[in-house]
């Protein structure tokens, strides 16, 4: 991908990256998740409400290996 670097200062954008995986490996884990083959409790370490997502991301900042994924809930 390209893209002209200068537009990001003349509009102050802040650019974030991720990671991601090809339309294939999330078919693979949709699969998995509907035949209930997928390790969920050892993929989701904590599941947390929005009240308690930032100290939840603030211990994973602090202490990465020990968090997979933080799952919030929104109801």
């Amino acid at each position: 991908m390209s893209y002209e670097t200068r537009l990001f200062v003349q509009k102050e954008l802040d650019v974030l990256g991720s990671r991601n995986a090809p339309p294939e490996d999330f078919h693979a884990v949709i699969r998995m998740l509907e035949e209930r083959r997928f390790p969920v409790d050892d993929a989701v370490s904590s599941i947390v409400t929005l009240d308690e997502a930032p100290g939840a991301l603030r211990s994973w900042s602090d202490d990465p290996l020990h968090t997979q994924k933080i799952m919030v809930r929104l109801d």
